[in-house]
């Protein structure tokens, strides 16, 4: 008796559960059959909006090709000058300028001032250059005279040495030429003469040159002074105009005058073009204006997506072309809708045998197809 009460209480729970699982499975494939029903319906609604608007498109194409006479002239010229202005403003967009925003923006600021600058940068240098070659030939001329100094004093020295012997030579001479004639009361030999008469020769000539190394040297000093003086000069001058130069090219941000003068003429450039844009853009403007009130007498779907596309009002290739695009693209979606139809033809059928299998789930699935059927009705509309 015990064991038979338990097992009538453990059979309960089993078959409340199986119920339960068999109410969740019917509940689960009949919400999967709805969904993909819904997702088809949401599908074909969104393809055959797009349909609508392909074949609108296309509808206005035909519009605009119909076009003829003085009405069709004016909108071709219209929408070529538009291209043209078009691509003025993309090539100033995509081109590869020789001076950066920032520049541009600082020469906008400093513009008055800097074509005087560039002429006083390129006279500082001009001038810079002037001076250190003036340094360069000081530098040379004091060396000059401070080696031609510098030899006169050594020559000074060895002429020195030079008197020293002479004089030793003229007195071993005149003593010897003294104590053959008066001790030995001998002829004096012609040699000894004229070797008496040579050293009172030689030293008079080193007495001449001694004086001219004296004078010279005296000359070259005074010379290697004033070119001393006037190198320290020049020096002072050429620090002076360094600072300048290097101020001036650290202020304005330039390697030399030939480097700001080419980032000037980039900046005139530049500002050129810029203008050139304003001027394509305020052009645009108009024009786009007067073909929105060409477009507008057509009554077309949408007249602002031409203005993005110019060339197919005066292009008849790109006019064909664009055709073709759109019955193209009309056609793959005229063959997805009939995919979808199919679709949810197939998938209708078997919601309605599953309403027909749980028929206590049947109003809240009419309820659901209503809405879904709602969509495809406007898709169709």
């Amino acid at each position: 008796m015990p064991l038979g009460f338990f097992r009538k209480k453990n059979k309960e729970p089993v078959v409340v559960a199986q119920e339960e699982q068999s109410e969740r499975n019917k509940v689960n494939e009949l919400l999967s059959a709805v969904d993909d029903y819904s997702r088809l319906t949401k599908s074909f609604s969104e393809a055959k909006n797009e349909y609508d608007v392909v074949t609108r498109y296309l509808s206005d194409c035909e519009k605009i090709a119909a076009l003829s006479g003085d009405e069709l002239r004016v909108l071709k010229n219209t929408a070529e000058k538009i291209d043209s202005l078009n691509k003025t403003r993309d090539e100033y967009m995509n081109r590869q300028r020789g001076i950066s925003d920032e520049r541009i923006m600082f020469f906008d600021i400093n513009e008055a001032v800097i074509p005087d600058a560039i002429k006083r940068l390129k006279e500082d240098e001009k001038y810079q250059d002037t001076l250190k070659r003036d340094m360069s030939y000081l530098e040379g001329e004091k060396l000059r005279w401070v080696m031609s100094r510098n030899d006169s004093i050594g020559e000074m020295g060895k002429l020195r040495i030079a008197t020293f012997i002479v004089l030793g030579i003229f007195a071993v001479s005149m003593i010897a030429m003294m104590i053959m004639y008066l001790g030995y009361k001998s002829d004096i030999p012609l040699w000894l003469v004229i070797i008496t008469f040579s050293s009172v020769f030689a030293g008079f000539f080193i007495l001449i040159r001694y004086q001219n190394d004296i004078i010279n040297g005296k000359v070259a000093k005074k010379n290697a002074d004033k070119a001393i003086s006037m190198l320290n000069r020049v020096k002072i001058k050429y620090v002076n105009i360094t600072n300048a130069v290097e101020y001036e090219k650290e202020n304005y941000q330039v390697r030399d005058s030939r480097d700001f003068n080419l980032q000037w003429e980039a900046y005139q450039q530049a500002v050129r073009e810029r203008e050139r844009f304003k001027d394509a853009n305020s052009d645009l403007e108009m024009y786009a204006k007067r073909l929105l009130g060409l477009l507008a007498s057509l009554e077309l779907y949408d007249s602002q997506i031409w203005l993005d596309m110019p060339s197919v009002l005066y292009r008849t290739g790109d006019m064909v072309e664009r055709r073709h695009e759109l019955f193209t693209r009309r056609q793959k979606l005229r063959n997805k809708l009939n995919s979808y139809i199919e679709a949810i033809t197939f998938q209708k059928k078997d919601i309605k045998r599953l309403m027909v299998k749980y028929p206590e789930y049947k109003n809240e699935v009419e309820d659901i197809l209503y809405m879904a059927d709602k969509l495809i009705v406007s898709g169709k509309e």
